[in-house]
């Protein structure tokens, strides 16, 4: 059974913090981690840096 539907998560919460820059880099077209994931974590992030990597049309 996919994780989503646990009844409970199976390790504590996370706490985002950072305390040297860090560069995300992001692949406009992945489908396991959108877009708009890698934007909140640029958020969270203070003083990151995003890549957005996309192909050629």
């Amino acid at each position: 059974m996919p994780c989503a539907f646990w009844d409970k998560s199976g390790e504590p919460v996370t706490k985002v913090d950072n305390r040297v820059p860090s560069l995300i880099v992001q692949n406009e077209w992945d489908s396991q981690t959108p877009l708009v994931a890698a934007k909140g974590l640029r958020r969270a992030l203070k003083g990151s840096s995003r890549r957005l990597v996309g192909c050629l049309r």
